[in-house]
């Protein structure tokens, strides 16, 4: 009778360590299901997010697959309290058919540096379609650009009193994939605020990666990754420097092309 009643008790230990280690087993194969379903959802939400469709193209994928671009208005900053003009940007709702809407997430950061004239003050990034300006006294709006762009950052940047809109994005579709995001070869654009003049500054088989405004200059360092292979994309490619001047408009090369040679030769 001792021995059965040891035989039940074992037996019963057993089964629930089993029943114990298949719930825990389960528990262990849900959460990571609901990782993997959260890093998918992120992945498309960013991959989706940045880029804007062309019109006229394919870019693949069945009608429900399909979204529908429209145009949103973010909250006005003001960017200049002696005229009252403020700066609203422009993104893109993207609406797949037979899903919920989304809103594109794009980041605002207020900087509030000064010195002798030369002052930062909203610094964007994210993926935008375009930049409208807003003149309160007089009550009109308009936009910097007049065809499809992707603006993956921009800032307004007063000097010695003259504001200007620092730009970095695209309107050239340079990777064919019917689409324009960061991946495409990327320019840099300046904008005029008082003058309402636009200006691009590319180069063949080049793309922006960064730029840096010098302190209390009106000149800007271009940074610019070489399409080595031509193939429309920048991976891991060499950079050059581009010295840009507000003041007359033209970009140079940064280093004397003498010195890059010979530093290139010191390599070989």
């Amino acid at each position: 009778m001792e021995r059965l009643r040891a035989y039940n008790q074992k037996l019963l230990a057993f089964i629930g360590t089993l029943i114990a280690a298949g719930v825990l087993g389960l528990f262990l194969v849900g959460a990571f299901l609901l990782v993997i379903e959260l890093f998918d959802n992120q992945g498309s939400d960013y991959e989706e997010a940045p880029s804007i469709s062309l019109p006229g193209k394919k870019t693949g994928g069945t009608k429900q697959q399909q979204r529908k671009q429209e145009i949103s208005f973010h909250s006005p900053d003001l960017i200049d309290t002696a005229t009252h003009l403020y700066l609203i940007p422009v993104s893109l709702r993207n609406t797949p058919q037979n899903v919920d809407q989304r809103t594109m997430e794009t980041m605002v950061e207020a900087v509030t540096s000064s010195s002798r004239g030369y002052r930062e003050g909203y610094h964007y990034e994210g993926a935008y379609s375009n930049i409208v300006l807003y003149d309160q006294p007089r009550g009109t709006t308009h936009a910097v650009f007049n065809q499809t762009v992707n603006l993956g950052s921009f800032r307004n940047f007063q000097i010695k009193g003259q504001q200007y809109l620092l730009i970095k994005g695209c309107r050239k579709d340079t990777n064919q994939d019917a689409k324009l995001n960061e991946e495409d070869l990327q320019s840099f654009y300046v904008y005029d605020v008082a003058a309402k003049r636009l200006q691009e500054i590319s180069f063949p088989n080049m793309g922006l990666e960064t730029y840096t405004v010098l302190h209390q200059s009106d000149q800007i360092v271009l940074s610019f990754g070489v399409d080595q292979n031509q193939d429309g994309i920048l991976e891991r490619e060499p950079m050059v420097l581009k010295r840009y001047s507000l003041t007359d408009r033209k970009a140079v090369d940064l280093i004397n092309p003498n010195l890059v040679k010979q530093l290139q030769g010191l390599v070989k």
